[in-house]
C-alpha cells in the first residue's frame, strides 16, 4: 500500500509533467509562428499555416494523451474503492477534449459574428478615427468582451457542476486552456503578421483583439498586396507580447470563473458544519 507521501508525490507529478510538456510545447509552436510568419512570402502563407496548425494539433493530441494517462493513473491509485465509478484514459482524454473544442469553437463564433458586426460598424468606425490600430480596436474590443463572458459563464457553470459531482480540478482547466490556445496560436500569429486590415476585408480573429495592425505586407490602392517595409524587429517584439497577454487574461479569466462556481456552490449548498469534499482527489 502507498504511503501519504508516495500519494502526494504522485499527485504532484500528474500536473507538474502536463505543465511542463504544454510549457514546451506551447513554446515551440509559439516560436515557430513567429519565425515563420515572419520571414514567409504571402504567397506561401496558406502553406505554412497548415503546417504549423498541423503541428499545433500534434502538440494538442500529445498533452492531452500524457495529461489523461497521468491522471487516470493517480485516480486508481488513490482511489481504489470498487464503487468508485472508473475514470480511465479515455475519461479523462474525452474530458479534456470536450473543453478543448468548446474553447476553439466559441472563439470562432465570436469571430464570426465580428464580421456581421463589423459591416454594421465599419462606416461608424472610420467616422470617429483613422488610424488603424485604433479603428480595429473599437470593434475587436466588444467582441472580446463578449468572448470572455461567454467564457467566464461557461466555467462558472462548470465550476459549479464539477464541485457539485465532486471533480473539481483547477489543474486539469488550466491545462485544458492552455492545449486550446496551442491550437488557436497559428491562426492568431497569422492574423498578426499578414494584417491587410480587418476593417476592409471583412474578417476579424477575436484573438487579434491587441494586434498592433502592422503586418509583414499592406495593400495598395490598387489591390496589390506588396511587402511593408517599415516592417521591422520592433513589430515582431509587439506582436509576441500582444499574443503573450492576450493569452494571459483568458487564462486569468478562466480561472477566475472556475473557482468562482465553487464558491458559488459552498454558498448555496454547504453549511460550515457540513463535510464535502469537492476537489477531485487525484
Amino acid at each position: 500500500m502507498m504511503n501519504d507521501k508516495n500519494i502526494d508525490s504522485v499527485k504532484i507529478s500528474t500536473y507538474l509533467s502536463s505543465y511542463i510538456v504544454a510549457g514546451v510545447l506551447f513554446g515551440i509552436i509559439f516560436a515557430l509562428s513567429m519565425t515563420l510568419f515572419n520571414f514567409v512570402a504571402y504567397q506561401s502563407s496558406s502553406i505554412i499555416m497548415n503546417l504549423v496548425f498541423t503541428a499545433a494539433l500534434i502538440s494538442a493530441f500529445i498533452i492531452t494523451g500524457i495529461t489523461a494517462v497521468r491522471c487516470a493513473k493517480a485516480n486508481k491509485i488513490k482511489n481504489p474503492d470498487i464503487f468508485t465509478p472508473p475514470r480511465d484514459t479515455v475519461f479523462y482524454f474525452k474530458r479534456i477534449a470536450f473543453f478543448v473544442i468548446m474553447i476553439v469553437l466559441m472563439s470562432l463564433a465570436v469571430s464570426l459574428i465580428g464580421m456581421f458586426v463589423n459591416a454594421l460598424w465599419l462606416g461608424i468606425v472610420k467616422k470617429i478615427t483613422a488610424h488603424a490600430f485604433f479603428s480595429e480596436f473599437l470593434l475587436k474590443l466588444p467582441m472580446f468582451i463578449v468572448y470572455l463572458v461567454f467564457i467566464y459563464k461557461m466555467l462558472v457553470r462548470y465550476g459549479f457542476m464539477d464541485s457539485q459531482r465532486k471533480i473539481f480540478n483547477p489543474d486539469l482547466k488550466i491545462i485544458t486552456f492552455i492545449i486550446a490556445f496551442i491550437i488557436m496560436l497559428p491562426g492568431l500569429a497569422h492574423s498578426n503578421f499578414f494584417y491587410v486590415s480587418s476593417l476592409n476585408d471583412g474578417m476579424i480573429n477575436v484573438q487579434t483583439v491587441l494586434s498592433p495592425s502592422v503586418g509583414t505586407y499592406t495593400i495598395e490602392s490598387d489591390g496589390y498586396v506588396v511587402p511593408n517595409e517599415n516592417f521591422g524587429a520592433f513589430n515582431v517584439i509587439m506582436i509576441a507580447v500582444t499574443v503573450l497577454v492576450t493569452f494571459a487574461v483568458q487564462a486569468c479569466v478562466f480561472a477566475f470563473a472556475y473557482k468562482r462556481g465553487k464558491k458559488i456552490f459552498m454558498k448555496q449548498h454547504i453549511r460550515e458544519t457540513d463535510e464535502y469534499e469537492m476537489n477531485e482527489n487525484i
